[in-house]
C-alpha cells in the first residue's frame, strides 16, 4: 500500500430559509354585509406559533482513500444524516372541526444513509497510457416523525417509509372479452354476492381489472375496487443508486475520454395514461396498439374508460438507464511542427455530449427527465469541434 488517508467528520447545520411571519398572529380581509353597498372587514388568519425554529440536521461522515501498487485508487465514504425539527402543519391529527387555520410547527424527522466508493486503475505499456475509473453510490432516506392521524390504518402509516413512494392499483390486466367480464363477474357474485364495480363503475370490455385488496372496513377483501385497495406501486420514483465510469487513454499526441453515467433502482408510472393531442404534442406513439373489438390482444386497454387512467401497476416503468455522457478526443500538434510556427502548443480536439445511451428501460421516453413529464424536451445530443492555441 502506497498510500492511505482516513477521514470522518460531523456537521450540524440549521436551514432558516423555512417561510416567515408565522411568529405572530395574522388577520385576512374579508368582505361582509351588503348595506347599499359592500362592507369589509377582517377575520382571524394562521395562530401564531412563537416557539418557531429553523430546521436542523447532523451529518456523520467516514471513509478512507488508498493506493495501492502505485497504480490502484480506491476510496469510500458512508454517511447518516438526520433532519429534524422540520416545519409542517399538523393537518392530519387534528379534527376538521378545528375552528381555525393551524400554523407551522417543527416536529417532523427525516434519516438518510447511504455510502459511495470510487475505483480507478491507471498504467503504461511502452507508449500508450490508460486509466479505467469506476463508482457506485447507494442512498436512502425515510420518516422517522410526521403527522399522521390518530386512527390511520396500519398500511398507510409512511413512518419508516421512504420518502418517494407511489401509491396505486395492482392491475391484473386487460379484460378482453365481454365473456371476460361475464367469467369475472360470475366469481365475483359467487363470492360477495355482487358484480365487481370499479370504482362505481361497470366492467366493460378494454378496461384494466384491479386486484381487489381490502374492503372499506377491513383488512379483508370485499368484492368492490374502491381507494381502499390501493397499495405501494413504487417504492422509490428517485433514483437510490447511481454510478459511472470512465475509459481513457493517450499515445502518441491522442488523447480519449470516454465517460458513462448512469442511474438505477427507480420506477415511475406513465403520466399519459390516456391519448389526447396538446398543443405541444402529438398522441404518444404507444397507443397506436389499444383495445377495440377488432384488437383484442392489443398492449393498451381501452382508451375511453376514466378508470383506465387510474395509477396502476399497469403504468409503472422501470426508469434505470446508463447513457455515453461524454467522448473526447484530442491530439496535441507535434512540438517541431508548433515551433515552426512560432507558437507553444496547438490543440484538436472533438468533443460528444450525450451520445447515446448504452441501457434504457424506459423506451417510450428519455428516462433522465424521469420526473417530469413524457413530453417534456429530452436531453440534447451535442457535438463540438475545436482547436486550441497557446502563443
Amino acid at each position: 500500500m502506497d498510500y492511505l488517508k482516513l477521514r470522518g467528520s460531523i456537521a450540524s447545520l440549521g436551514n432558516d430559509a423555512v417561510g416567515g411571519w408565522d411568529w405572530m398572529s395574522k388577520y385576512n380581509l374579508t368582505t361582509g354585509a351588503v348595506f347599499g353597498s359592500q362592507s369589509y372587514g377582517v377575520v382571524p388568519g394562521t395562530l401564531a406559533n412563537p416557539d418557531l425554529t429553523w430546521e436542523k440536521s447532523v451529518s456523520y461522515n467516514i471513509g478512507f482513500d488508498s493506493r495501492l501498487f502505485n497504480h490502484l485508487d480506491f476510496s469510500f465514504e458512508w454517511f447518516y444524516r438526520h433532519t429534524y425539527d422540520i416545519l409542517a402543519e399538523r393537518n392530519a391529527s387534528v379534527a376538521t372541526s378545528f375552528g381555525a387555520s393551524l400554523p407551522m410547527e417543527n416536529y417532523a424527522k427525516i434519516d438518510a444513509k447511504g455510502f459511495e466508493f470510487e475505483i480507478g486503475y491507471n498504467g503504461a505499456y511502452k507508449d500508450f497510457e490508460y486509466w479505467v475509473k469506476g463508482n457506485f453510490g447507494y442512498a436512502k432516506s425515510w420518516w422517522v416523525a410526521k403527522d399522521e392521524a390518530v386512527n390511520l390504518p396500519a398500511y398507510k402509516s409512511e413512518i419508516g417509509q421512504s420518502l418517494d413512494r407511489i401509491w396505486g392499483y395492482d392491475c391484473l390486466g386487460i379484460l378482453r372479452s365481454q365473456e371476460e367480464v361475464d367469467r369475472v363477474n360470475e366469481e365475483n357474485i359467487r363470492k360477495y354476492g355482487k358484480e365487481l364495480l370499479i370504482k362505481g363503475t361497470k366492467l366493460v370490455p378494454g378496461m384494466l381489472l384491479y386486484r381487489d385488496v381490502r374492503g372499506v372496513n377491513g383488512d379483508e377483501p370485499d368484492g368492490q375496487i374502491t381507494e381502499e385497495d390501493m397499495i405501494v406501486i413504487v417504492e422509490h420514483q428517485d433514483p437510490p443508486i447511481t454510478y459511472g465510469f470512465t475509459l481513457g487513454g493517450k499515445w502518441k499526441g491522442f488523447t480519449l475520454d470516454i465517460f458513462f453515467q448512469g442511474l438505477a433502482g427507480h420506477k415511475r408510472v406513465i403520466d399519459d395514461r390516456k391519448p389526447g393531442v396538446k398543443d405541444w404534442t402529438g398522441t404518444f406513439a404507444y397507443w397506436n396498439d389499444h383495445w377495440t373489438e377488432e384488437n383484442p390482444n392489443a398492449s393498451m386497454p381501452f382508451t375511453l374508460t376514466k378508470t383506465n387512467s387510474e395509477k396502476s401497476t399497469f403504468w409503472v416503468r422501470n426508469s434505470s438507464f446508463l447513457r455515453c455522457k461524454n467522448i473526447s478526443l484530442s491530439y496535441d500538434i507535434p512540438a517541431h511542427i508548433v515551433k515552426a510556427l512560432r507558437m507553444e502548443k496547438i490543440k484538436v480536439f472533438v468533443n460528444g455530449t450525450n451520445l447515446f445511451l448504452l441501457q434504457d428501460q424506459l423506451k417510450i421516453a428519455d428516462p433522465e427527465v424521469h420526473k417530469d413529464h413524457l413530453s417534456s424536451y429530452p436531453i440534447m445530443r451535442n457535438v463540438s469541434f475545436g482547436l486550441n492555441i497557446t502563443l
